[in-house]
């Protein structure tokens, strides 16, 4: 006595005779089924945004979209300082900038050649002059916050605004 699913009866035999028996059916069934693929396929879209990957629903996000058109939507982290006096040309905010810009140097995943500050030497300016072009570091490398005795002048203060 034959067991289950181990003689002829097993219902293989009359699938494979209907497949065959109907070939012409089956071929129209698969180029239906390709067809709905290829359609299907056609649609598709490779979208590796950045974007997607993002939360924007979070409150940092949310600033992040913001002021995106303005710093230029980049893995980058900006701080910015804003003396509410609406002169920035004294030294409390001088002081306070020179701090924030060495404070963001020393953040540990932060590589301090990217640091930009008007403190920074990276930061400069060009200027056309009778000769050709000038140019210069920003803020004078003998303009420190942090020298003792530190009084600037306003002549200093007009030399940096200069440059900006």
């Amino acid at each position: 006595m034959a067991g289950i699913g181990s003689g002829p009866s097993d219902g293989f035999p009359r699938l494979e005779r209907l497949i065959f028996g109907n070939r012409g059916a089956v071929l129209v069934l698969f180029a239906l089924i390709t067809v709905g693929f290829a359609l299907a396929a056609s649609q598709l879209r490779i979208d590796a945004g950045f974007r997607k990957q993002l939360p924007l629903q979070h409150e940092y996000m949310q600033t992040f979209v913001q002021y995106e058109a303005e710093f230029g939507g980049a893995n980058r982290v900006f701080v910015a300082l804003i003396d509410t006096s609406g002169d920035m040309f004294n030294k409390e905010f001088f002081t306070a900038l020179e701090a924030a810009t060495d404070d963001v140097r020393l953040i540990a995943e932060v590589d301090p050649a990217r640091v930009r500050s008007i403190f920074t030497p990276n930061t400069r300016f060009v200027e056309i002059v009778e000769g050709g072009f000038a140019g210069g570091n920003v803020i004078p490398a003998d303009f420190s916050t942090t020298a003792e005795g530190f009084d600037p002048t306003q002549e200093d203060f007009d030399k940096i605004r200069s440059n900006i």
